[in-house]
C-alpha cells in the first residue's frame, strides 16, 4: 500500500510491494534500488518513506500498488464494486492471454491478483472496524 502525505511531498510504501517490486525484476529507479538494498526484512506490513519528487511519481503511477487514502474513505460498497471491477479486468486479460499468448498479459495479470488481494485486506479491515463501532454503540 501507499499513503501519499503532507501535500504531495512524501509517500509512505509498504515494505512488502518494495520487495515485491524487486521480485518482479521491473525498472526501478537508482534512489528507489538503493533503499530496497539497505531493507532489513523485519516486518513486511511496515512502511518505508521516500520524499523525492520523482520517487514519488514513479510510486503514484504504480496503480496496482494500492493507495490507501483513496480507499480509507470509501464505503464497503464502493470497496466491493472494485473488487468486481478488478475481477472483471483480470478475467478479460486472462481470454487475452489465452487468444494472443501474450506473455506481458500475464504480468498484468498478475499485478491485477495483487491488487485484488490487497483489496480484499481493506475491506476485511474495514467490515472489522466497522464491526467494532456496532459493538461499541450497543453498549
Amino acid at each position: 500500500m501507499k499513503i501519499i502525505q503532507n501535500n504531495n511531498k512524501e509517500i509512505l510504501i509498504q515494505i512488502k510491494d518494495l520487495i515485491r517490486l524487486n521480485d518482479e525484476k521491473r525498472y526501478i529507479p537508482d534512489t528507489i534500488k538503493k533503499v530496497i538494498e539497505n531493507l532489513r526484512y523485519t516486518k513486511k506490513d511496515e512502511y518505508i518513506k521516500f520524499t523525492d519528487i520523482n520517487d514519488i511519481k514513479y510510486f503514484k503511477d504504480i496503480d496496482w500498488i494500492i493507495d490507501y487514502n483513496l480507499y480509507d474513505n470509501m464505503s464497503l460498497d464502493e470497496i466491493n464494486l472494485e473488487i468486481k471491477k478488478t475481477m472483471g479486468h483480470m478475467s478479460t486479460l486472462s481470454e487475452k492471454y489465452l487468444r494472443t499468448k501474450n506473455y506481458s498479459l500475464v504480468e498484468q495479470y498478475s499485478d491485477m491478483e495483487y491488487k485484488f488481494r490487497n483489496l480484499e485486506i481493506i475491506l476485511s479491515d474495514k467490515i472489522r472496524k466497522s464491526n467494532k463501532q456496532k459493538v461499541k454503540r450497543i453498549y
